[in-house]
């Protein structure tokens, strides 16, 4: 930590390893990685060969601080105390950006005590975070936690483009045109949120530790997606600071989402791409114009008129009952800026006219504008699914400032409707009777 040396135990196991001393030398802590899986991460983000660039990774110019939170005793999966103490490291040492390359399903989306802390990290500490959205898909409902679930991290899905596919996978057709990998996880959350942010390439031939016996090996999932995407930002949060532009978690993402190139027409792929793959420079010509802007975020909280429900994040219709008649919802809107924003000169003056739109006027009704300020505003949504095919459908309301429409969708409100096919006729019976069994 403090003279960045490591060792390495004999040539015979070829394992690297570096040593924290606590406790005024009454503790010494020899730490090792759990598996090759960090090293290729940091390597896709920031790995610097200046004698030959190819072999760069996405910010070669980028330094970092390495946290373990994989228990070799539980199979290197991560624990709580472990997740907590990188969280602290990332606090102290003034990181700008965090990857986080784990994660797994969650009983309840954005929700427990590393949430918290994590929406603190964000908030206060103005940390940018990043994770990997998980590689459980093509099934929805399928983004992991905490990346594809909390709605203070940017959640990662994994593309691959025909050059990967032919150059690393060695696939004998390769695809036409880019794609999401099949096991990229899907939204939405089972609270309605969209799940995935953007996507990033999901594969690399990148760094893995000495003890492997290879220099460099082909991974691929949302665990390489991921520290893609954070070297792209690190990029651009590079650029802003050397252009004077206020570095926030809120602006960033704001950047990157409205810029990002969509990687298919149909609406439904934005379960599974997000907002579409990763523009850095898009992103870049975005955050400059949007220099003088207030550092804020936009906060929804969604709940169905007439009915007690636990607070959603959008809004999920699934089963015949739920699409055979209208219902309505209530969008809390609030606009969050961070702990340490002025009362008088940031919460006080904000004021934004929103121009209200939907995807499909036939099937969501929405009022036309509304007026925001520091304090928040609700507004209703009105669903009619009635007359839509049977399938998978995905709309969004979203937001638009009226005096800087240039600004693209500054909130969205996801909506996702799974209409069954209708049987015809009478359900089919199945009757067992007069059955003797023998023991």
């Amino acid at each position: 930590r403090i003279e960045r040396k490591f060792g390495i135990f004999s040539k015979l196991d070829a394992c690297s390893f570096v040593a924290n001393v606590y406790d005024d030398g009454n503790l010494v802590s020899i730490v090792t990685d759990c598996s090759p899986h960090a090293t290729h991460v940091a390597g896709i983000a920031a790995a610097f060969h200046p004698e030959e660039p190819v072999l760069n990774g996405v910010a070669p110019g980028a330094q970092l601080i390495s946290c373990r939170i994989g228990d070799t005793r539980l199979g290197s999966m991560e624990t709580g105390t472990g997740l907590v103490r990188a969280l602290i490291a990332a606090v102290e040492h003034k990181c700008d950006l965090i990857n986080m390359s784990y994660g797994e399903p969650a009983l309840l989306p954005d929700y427990g005590r590393f949430i918290d802390i994590v929406n603190e990290v964000v908030d206060k500490h103005r940390i940018i975070f990043i994770s990997s959205a998980g590689n459980n898909g093509p099934a929805l409902n399928t983004v992991g936690a905490p990346g594809g679930t909390s709605s203070s991290i940017i959640g990662i899905g994994a593309y691959v483009s025909p050059a990967m596919a032919a150059g690393a996978h060695c696939v004998v057709q390769p695809p036409s045109e880019g794609m999401e990998y099949t096991w990229s996880s899907r939204g939405p959350t089972a609270d309605g949120d969209l799940g995935v942010s953007i996507s990033a390439p999901g594969g690399a031939v990148a760094p893995v530790p000495t003890w492997t016996l290879q220099s460099r090996m082909l991974m691929n999932g949302t665990s390489m997606s991921s520290p893609s995407a954070c070297g792209g930002v690190a990029l651009l949060v590079s650029a802003m600071k050397a252009e004077g532009i206020p570095v926030s978690p809120y602006t960033v993402r704001k950047a990157i989402e409205n810029t990002a190139s969509s990687i298919s027409d149909a609406p439904e792929e934005k379960l599974t791409t997000g907002h579409g793959l990763l523009q850095v420079d898009r992103a870049y010509e975005y955050a400059r114009q949007a220099k003088k802007l207030p550092l804020v975020s936009y906060r929804i909280s969604i709940s169905q008129v007439g009915k007690s429900i636990p607070k959603l994040r959008g809004i999920y219709l699934r089963g015949s009952n739920s699409c055979q008649q209208t219902s309505e919802w209530t969008v809390q809107l609030n606009p969050k800026f961070h702990d340490d924003a002025s009362n008088l000169e940031q919460l006080v003056p904000f004021e934004e006219c929103l121009q209200l739109h939907s995807t499909d006027s036939s099937v969501i009704n929405i009022p036309e504008y509304i007026l925001l300020t520091n304090n928040g505003r609700s507004f209703n949504i009105v669903v009619n699914p009635v007359n839509i095919s049977s399938g998978l459908h995905y709309y969004e309301v979203y937001g638009m400032d009226c005096r800087a429409p240039w600004r693209g969708p500054i909130f969205r409100v996801p909506i996702t409707i799974i209409k069954p096919i209708a049987l015809s006729g009478e359900p089919p019976v199945l009757s067992l009777s007069k059955l003797y069994f023998k023991s």
